[in-house]
């Protein structure tokens, strides 16, 4: 069955791209250099709120989160007790 599901998705992709295992982008299409900063740049940001309005509540809530972290230390963000320490003591004492 799995054989089948390949030969036939091969067939659809051979149809729709040219061939069984092209992708159907060209060369040129993607852009990965120094000079797609800028426009991305320029385009990017007002997409990702479009897709993500949530995204400043979440980025505040993690700048909250580091600031916290920052402001008490690593030192004090937690206190290491040995275990079965607090059911040495009898209670009361």
């Amino acid at each position: 069955m799995a054989g089948l599901r390949r030969f036939f998705l091969g067939g659809v992709n051979d149809a729709l791209n040219g061939g069984p295992a092209r992708t159907g982008y060209s060369g040129q299409e993607a852009a990965f250099g120094v000079s797609a900063v800028g426009p991305n740049l320029r385009i990017m940001p007002v997409h990702l709120v479009t897709a993500m309005p949530v995204l400043f509540v979440a980025l505040g809530g993690l700048a909250s989160i580091a600031a916290g972290y920052l402001r008490r230390g690593p030192a004090d963000t937690f206190t290491i007790v040995p275990p079965g320490s607090h059911l040495a003591q009898p209670p009361g004492r």
